[in-house]
């Protein structure tokens, strides 16, 4: 069991020439100052602010610092500026976008009050107050960019950003290089609640494409919130209901009928050594719709996506196994009195086996008859078996806004479930197992304008993900407990035996709580934060568990003597979140079911 219990406090004092930092949160920031047309700034003039999705409105009078209105929900806002003697200015159309601050500058004109100047944001407004550097994708762009993966994953957006490359092979983490640092230090944030692996460094939960509001990309100089990790920031938040209902279905599909077949694929299918193209279906469809419940009070989101992947699978390595003939030649030996071969030993190998198609004479394989002293040849031949090799995950999303005068409240409820089977190293259908993963993730938040220049948001977040690997039922050799790993060197290195690191299980338990209050002040912004997290994490992992038995030649496995080159089982304790209790070296581990030094591990004959 592990438990580690991260605390954050924070104190960020701003004046006018920077703008107030933003939190890992579900909104952004609009603040400017208002001025006359001789550059002076104005002093009370009235300020509203209205989401142009949900009429959601909030308020604030000028001050010698302009205005700022925090925890803006992603969307487009129209401003409305008043003060006697002037003009009404009303700009429309300005972009929020999270974690990020959006400023702008209204000029007001001489005139009527009942006289308005209207304007609209035609182009991104530039964020000249902060030096945090960062990009952000909006709904649209998150599902619809074209993205060389067929997950679709709005992560992958991050390839577009300067300063990013992928990551080489062999390196840990997600989500590429981000300045120079390693992918390991890049941290991952869904609704404003920690996605972070705690074990291998990886996002823990996938979020629908189509469910996306806003995905930022943060790269540097970033705010003290952001103290989980040195690296790229990457912060995707999820769509909110509007006014308005909206509904869409969508599909992707992109499998062997559809793609072009390249010259090796060719050349295999004229030479009949494949009847057509390898198995590739890859499906991604679902729906999503918003829209309100209580029109101006009261929003709903939702979103379905089902994926599926099928394809075809072969070892990495191809290994040789007895032909019709090898298999005829060992089962004579095991009937032969005397000569040492093992019936339980040859069943073994002919239960989960099919014989070699052809005969390899290049290769050189026998087995000593110990009645007559005489090398036995047994025929072997390359095989390449195939196994099932694909996943099915269905992820669901669901959201929802209340305006409760002036709490605003949002609720967050996200959930995925994957499965698939789990091919061994050799894959044989016997030897196939399954593994799942199911995470589920609820938000709730709370932005409350104390004042109209105080404000307090609350957030609390929960996330739970399991991960399950399991071993198929199939009946072990002999009198042994359960089906290990057998090596045979001498062909290939065929080995038998489900996964090797199978079974396991782990679950990750992420608790966070986060309270930040915004203070402005004349010319200057205010802010205090506590960041709270608990993440405890029970696992189950014991290597080699099932045993490891590695023999240098078909006639030591057939004749079930100890193996020579590795006979290992995991014993003691399991293997708790990364801490290793102990190994048993086993000293006599035939298939047969000899005694040994752990008498519970393998019963005594």
């Amino acid at each position: 069991m592990r438990k580690e219990f991260v605390f954050f406090f924070a104190i960020l004092v701003m004046g006018t020439s920077a703008s107030l930092a933003q939190a890992q949160g579900l909104d952004g920031t609009l603040r400017g100052d208002v001025k006359d047309q001789g550059g002076a700034v104005v002093v009370g003039a009235k300020v509203t602010v209205t989401s142009e999705q949900t009429d959601l409105n909030r308020i604030q009078e000028t001050t010698s610092g302009g205005f700022n209105f925090p925890n803006l929900l992603v969307g487009t806002y129209t401003i409305i500026v008043e003060h006697e003697g002037f003009k009404k200015y009303v700009l429309k159309g300005i972009e929020i976008k999270a974690n990020q601050v959006t400023d702008i500058a209204a000029q007001l004109e001489l005139g009527l009050l009942s006289q308005t100047v209207e304007v609209t944001a035609s182009a991104e407004l530039v964020q000249t107050t902060s030096s945090q550097l960062g990009t952000s994708w909006n709904a649209r762009e998150a599902s619809e960019v074209p993205l060389p993966v067929l997950s679709g994953n709005a992560l992958n957006l991050s390839m577009l950003q300067v300063g990013t490359t992928s990551q080489s092979g062999g390196v840990a983490g997600v989500g590429g290089a981000i300045g120079g640092n390693r992918p390991r230090n890049n941290s991952f944030v869904v609704d404003g609640v920690d996605n972070n692996d705690v074990s291998i460094t990886e996002p823990v939960q996938y979020v629908i494409p189509e469910a996306v509001g806003d995905f930022t990309l943060l790269t540097n100089q970033f705010s003290a919130e952001y103290g989980h990790s040195s690296a790229g920031q990457f912060i995707a938040n999820t769509k909110s209901g509007t006014n308005d209902y909206h509904g869409e279905a969508f599909g992707f599909v992109n499998n062997r009928n559809f793609n072009s077949l390249d010259n090796l694929t060719k050349a295999a299918i004229a030479r009949g050594d494949l009847l057509k193209a390898p198995r590739f279906d890859w499906l991604r469809t679902g729906g999503a719709m918003g829209g309100p419940v209580i029109k101006d009070k009261f929003f709903f989101f939702g979103a379905y996506q089902y994926a599926t992947l099928g394809q075809g699978s072969t070892p990495g390595n191809v290994s040789f196994v007895p032909t019709a003939n090898g298999i005829a030649t060992l089962s004579s030996l095991a009937t032969t009195p005397g000569s040492g071969v093992s019936q339980v030993a040859v069943n073994t190998l002919t239960n989960v086996l099919p014989p070699a198609p052809v005969a390899d004479r290049s290769q050189s394989v026998t087995v000593m008859n110990n009645a007559t002293g005489a090398l036995v040849p047994i025929e072997v031949g390359a095989l390449t078996p195939t196994a099932p090799n694909f996943f099915t995950q269905h992820d669901f999303q669901t959201n929802s806004d209340i305006n409760l005068g002036n709490h605003r409240v949002s609720l967050r409820f996200a959930y995925d479930r994957f499965r698939a089977p789990l091919v061994s190293a050799f894959p044989l259908p016997a030897f196939t197992g399954a593994q799942q993963f199911d995470a589920k993730s609820s938000t709730i938040s709370d932005v409350y304008p104390i004042r109209p220049n105080i404000i307090n948001e609350f957030r609390v977040g929960y996330r739970r993900s399991q991960l399950a690997t399991a071993t198929p039922s199939i009946a072990p050799p002999g009198s042994l407990d359960v089906y290990p790993n057998l090596i045979i060197e001498q062909l290939g290195g065929l080995e038998l035996g489900p996964d090797g690191n199978s079974p396991q299980s782990n679950v990750l338990n992420q608790y966070q709580w986060v309270d930040n209050l915004s203070i402005f002040k004349g010319a200057h912004n205010f802010k205090l934060g506590v960041d709270t997290r608990l993440w405890i994490a029970p696992a189950v992992f014991l290597p080699r568990e099932r045993a490891e038995f590695r023999y240098s030649s078909l006639d030591r496995f057939v004749k079930d003597a100890v193996p020579d080159n590795l006979a290992l089982r995991g014993g003691g304790r399991w293997l708790l979140c990364g801490q290793p209790k102990g190994h048993l070296l086993v000293r006599s581990g035939r298939l047969e079911g000899s005694p040994t030094t752990h008498p519970k591990l393998w019963p005594a004959v």
